[in-house]
């Protein structure tokens, strides 16, 4: 497993479906001797570790297994992170995969590149429920050079993540994450916003590659992104807003600050929302999101103030939820009655 240019995390749990293609596409010939490949199984029921093993025993050199248990999304990643050696490394969840072709032209670029803290590359999103296949935006910083994470130029678009602020697109070098000892929230899914968030604000070089790499899945029930599961799991995204605002950093940068504030509106657009409209005050009894809003107040009235800008249907309710103490959850009913009904 030494001398790997690239480190490949596949966090798996009950992946049976899916891991065959995940893995697939990761598997030629041309570069199979230079990745390493690591299929963490996090408590799987299914036959998930079965078919790790199968694909373990065809390529030994160059792919290995963590069987753990089931300790969520932070947990598996963090477990790889450990055992990872090579030069790069990038996450793929079990149910994506990657565009072969560009997977290849990526990791014989990796041999070439001056060495960076950060690669992005372009991902593309399959949405089998809306049946829309759409290709990441293109980024606004030049390909094939070396930057300066302080000289990225960033489109200011506050309601989502940038494109290369993804998980879909970040690639990190595998030393840097190690010394900066970094480590995702164990026992909670939606760790990916610290994925991006922590190291980014951490990292000093960066370089950008154009190849459409990553290819991001939306169809299953079970997904985390499911907003029936985003409901249900409010708590994740309270613990991973109470780490941010424990673990809150003053940045002078001005690049990194935006990609503070925006890791900041990417949670809280999740957190309030599920809190103020979709979760009734009883299942959200133990969930004091007052006391956490006023604690971002004090660590920055910047972010706090970003935060407000969020509205839903044109409503602006986290500014009416400060200032009336209101919730929404019959207006959200009577919203979903009309949706049915146009």
């Amino acid at each position: 497993m030494n001398n790997k240019i690239l480190s490949i995390i596949i966090p798996s749990y009950n992946m049976q479906e899916y891991l065959h293609r995940s893995i697939e596409s990761l598997l030629s010939e041309s570069i199979i001797k230079n990745i390493e490949i690591i299929i963490v199984n996090d408590g799987s029921t299914d036959k998930t570790l079965e078919i790790a093993q199968k694909y373990h025993k065809e390529n030994p050199e160059s792919i290995t297994i963590i069987n753990k248990e089931n300790g969520h999304y932070g947990s598996a990643i963090n477990a790889g992170i450990d055992k990872a050696s090579g030069t790069y490394l990038k996450i793929l969840d079990a149910d994506d995969w990657f565009n072969k072709e560009d997977f290849v032209l990526f990791v014989q670029e990796l041999h070439r590149i001056p060495l960076c803290d950060v690669v992005f590359t372009n991902w593309c999103l399959n949405d089998t429920y809306n049946k829309v296949k759409k290709s990441s935006e293109k980024f606004q910083n030049p390909y094939d050079y070396k930057l300066n994470i302080d000289d990225l130029t960033i489109k200011e678009t506050p309601l989502s993540f940038y494109s290369f602020f993804s998980l879909y697109a970040i690639t990190y070098r595998t030393k840097f994450l190690h010394d900066i000892k970094y480590k995702q929230t164990e026992g909670i899914c939606y760790t990916d916003v610290e994925y991006i968030y922590y190291p980014l604000i951490k990292a000093s070089t960066a370089i950008f590659l154009n190849y459409n790499v990553y290819q991001y899945f939306i169809g299953r029930e079970e997904q985390s992104v499911n907003p029936i599961n985003i409901k249900k799991n409010i708590r994740h995204h309270y613990k991973i807003y109470q780490r941010m605002i424990k673990d809150y950093e003053t940045i002078t940068s001005p690049v990194k600050k935006n990609i503070q504030k925006t890791a900041f509106i990417k949670i809280a657009s999740s957190l309030y929302y599920s809190y103020l409209f979709s979760n009734s005050p009883k299942e959200c009894e133990d969930i004091n999101l007052k006391s956490l809003d006023l604690a971002l107040r004090d660590k920055s009235a910047e972010i706090y103030d970003s935060i407000a800008s969020l509205k839903y249907h044109g409503l602006p309710y986290i500014t009416l939820w400060r200032r009336f103490k209101c919730n929404f959850h019959l207006l959200y009913k009577i919203l979903n009655v009309l949706k049915k009904v146009l």
